[in-house]
């Protein structure tokens, strides 16, 4: 993904893209670890885009009904490693 500048956003901004999220996830009947997944990047780009931020609370809302287990977790957690080691071939880690 590009870099781009952040814009600077409010809570409004935040609470809009989380129910967004959130409900496209259960409108498109999204696999757990894909609501995770969607969830997780938009609460990692949204990082640096207002000192309040709250990115715990903003993956809280966007996931709110999303039922919670480990072996979700555990393979949305794989996806991301795997996606990553893809995106950056020369990481050393």
């Amino acid at each position: 993904m590009k870099n781009t500048k952040t814009p600077t956003m409010t809570r409004a901004h935040y609470n809009f893209l989380a129910d967004f999220i959130n409900d496209f996830a259960l409108d498109m009947k999204m696999a757990p670890v894909d609501h995770v997944t969607l969830a997780a990047r938009m609460e990692q780009a949204l990082k640096g885009s207002n000192p309040n931020y709250n990115s715990p609370k903003f993956y809280e809302a966007a996931t709110k009904d999303l039922a919670r287990t480990e072996q979700d977790a555990e393979e949305s957690l794989a996806r991301e490693i795997a996606k990553f080691k893809i995106d950056n071939p020369n990481w050393k880690g």
